[in-house]
């Protein structure tokens, strides 16, 4: 039986995900209830800066234990699918 997160797109989709939901919901802590900014906006963009790349570098590492062969090729699908949501069209 295989895994859901045995598939490399099934993984790298995981990866985009989370790499978006994981800083979305610590950005959550720093709001109260009327949606203001609890902290100064120069710390909270670098707490979030701070946040997004500790996540995308967990993910990264998680992601390319499961890749043997063709890193260079899954580097750059990867790179696009992380990226692609954060294009402006």
């Amino acid at each position: 039986m295989i895994s859901f997160t045995e598939s490399p797109w099934n993984r790298r989709l995981t990866a985009a995900l989370l790499s978006w939901c994981i800083p979305f919901l610590a950005a959550l802590l720093f709001y109260n209830k009327n949606g203001t900014l609890l902290i100064d906006l120069s710390l909270f963009k670098s707490i979030m800066i701070v946040i997004a790349s500790i996540t995308t570098a967990v993910l990264m590492v998680w992601f390319f234990r499961s890749v043997t062969a063709a890193f260079t090729r899954e580097a750059v699908i990867t790179g696009f699918v992380l990226a692609y949501p954060e294009l402006d069209t």
